[in-house]
C-alpha cells in the first residue's frame, strides 16, 4: 500500500482515489504475474506436482541363517550321521604310523571306550587331539571328553589300547546325543560331520591295502607243523573209517553217525 501510494502521488493528471485504485491494480497484477510464472513450468521451472520422489533407503542387511547343527536330524539320520564320525582302535593306530590317511587330524570324532578295570564298560567320548608315544609303552594317546560319567566336562587322557573296533550300541548313540543337547559333547554342524564322515571314510578305505600288505607271513615252524599235523591225520582217519572185523572174519556194520554226534 504505500509503494501504491507513492506510484499514485506521482502521477498528477488523476484524482487521488484513481491514482491509488490503479496503483493497487498494477501491483495486483504484477504479483499475479509473478506468481504464474513461478507455477507454470518453463525454462529452468520445476513442477511440484512432476517432482521426483526422494530416493528410497537401502533394503536392510538380512541376517545370516544359523546353520543346521547334528541334532537337528531325524533319529535315523542321526544315527547315521553318528557312526560314521566312529573312529575305531585300528584306524587311530593306522592314523599314528601314517597321519596322511586322513588329512584334518581326528579332532571332534567319537570314540568307543573301554572304561572299566575288571569288566568291560564302554562309553562314548569325543576326541579332543592326539598325542605323541609317552612312557614305556611307546603308544601314541588321546585327550577325549564325555568319557568320565562323574565329571563329564572334564578331559580324560587314554591310550589306543582301549578304544574299541566294534561300532557304538544304540544305546550309546543315545548317550551321545543326549551329551550333545547338554553341551557336554561339542555339536557339530551337518555340513561339517558330512566332510568329517567322507575323510573318515577314504581314511578306512586306504587303510585296508595297507592293512593286508603288513599282514605277516607264516612262520616256517608253524608251516611245518601243521602239515606234519595233517600227514599224521591222515592214516589215523582211514583207520578209523575202516570197519572192524569180527572174530569170524565177518566185517560188522555200523550205523551212520549223525552230523551232532559227528561235531561232538
Amino acid at each position: 500500500l504505500v509503494y501504491a501510494r507513492r506510484e499514485a502521488g506521482r502521477d498528477t493528471s488523476r484524482p487521488a482515489g484513481t491514482r491509488t485504485l490503479a496503483g493497487l491494480h498494477s501491483i495486483c497484477q504484477m504479483s499475479e504475474a509473478a506468481a504464474g510464472s513461478a507455477a507454470t513450468p518453463g525454462d529452468g521451472a520445476i513442477s511440484l506436482a512432476r517432482a521426483a520422489p526422494p530416493p528410497a533407503f537401502p533394503p536392510l542387511l538380512s541376517r545370516p541363517q544359523p546353520m543346521p547343527m547334528l541334532l537337528q536330524l531325524e533319529p535315523r539320520a542321526l544315527r547315521e550321521a553318528l557312526l560314521a564320525l566312529q573312529l575305531t582302535r585300528d584306524l587311530l593306530r593306522g592314523l599314528a604310523a601314517s597321519p596322511s590317511l586322513m588329512p584334518g587330524g581326528v579332532e571332534d570324532y567319537f570314540v568307543r571306550l573301554n572304561m572299566g578295570s575288571k569288566n568291560y564298560m564302554y562309553v562314548p567320548a569325543q576326541v579332543v587331539k592326539m598325542q605323541s608315544p609317552d612312557g614305556a609303552s611307546g603308544e601314541h594317546q588321546m585327550q577325549v571328553r564325555g568319557a568320565d560319567r562323574n565329571r563329564p566336562s572334564s578331559l580324560t587322557l587314554t591310550r589306543l589300547t582301549y578304544v574299541s573296533n566294534k561300532p557304538f550300541t544304540e544305546e550309546e548313540l543315545s548317550e551321545i546325543a543326549s551329551n550333545l543337547a547338554s553341551g557336554v559333547l561339542r555339536n557339530l554342524p551337518q555340513a561339517v560331520a558330512r566332510s568329517m564322515g567322507a575323510r573318515r571314510a577314504a581314511g578306512m578305505t586306504k587303510l585296508q591295502p595297507r592293512r593286508s600288505e603288513a599282514a605277516p607271513a607264516p612262520a616256517p615252524a608253524l608251516a611245518a607243523t601243521v602239515a606234519r599235523a595233517r600227514a599224521d591225520a591222515l592214516p589215523r582217519a582211514a583207520a578209523a573209517a575202516a570197519p572192524p572185523a569180527c572174530a569170524g572174519g565177518y566185517a560188522v556194520s555200523r550205523p551212520a553217525l549223525s552230523g551232532a554226534e559227528q561235531a561232538a
